[in-house]
C-alpha cells in the first residue's frame, strides 16, 4: 500500500491509495478527479531513497501529488 499526499494548490490534504496500480497512473500533465472535481497533476515526487537524520526521515512508501485547478 502507498500513501499519496495531495497538495490542492499548496493546500494539504492526505489520502490513501490501496492498490499501486492506482498510483502509476498519477503522472505530471493528467487530469485526475478528486473531490468531484477536475485537477492537473503539476508534480508527482516520489522518494527515490530511504535519508535518516536526527532531523528528518523520508519515507519511500509516500508520494506527494501536486494538483493545480480545478480544471473547467
Amino acid at each position: 500500500m502507498k500513501s499519496v499526499l495531495y497538495y490542492y494548490n499548496a493546500v494539504e490534504g492526505e489520502e490513501e491509495i490501496h492498490e499501486d496500480e492506482e498510483v502509476e497512473k498519477l503522472v505530471k500533465g493528467a487530469i485526475i478527479e478528486r473531490n468531484g472535481e477536475y485537477w492537473r497533476i503539476a508534480d508527482v515526487v516520489t522518494p527515490v531513497a530511504e535519508v535518516e537524520s536526527d532531523i528528518d526521515t523520508i519515507d519511500l512508501d509516500v508520494i506527494r501529488v501536486y494538483l493545480a485547478g480545478p480544471q473547467p
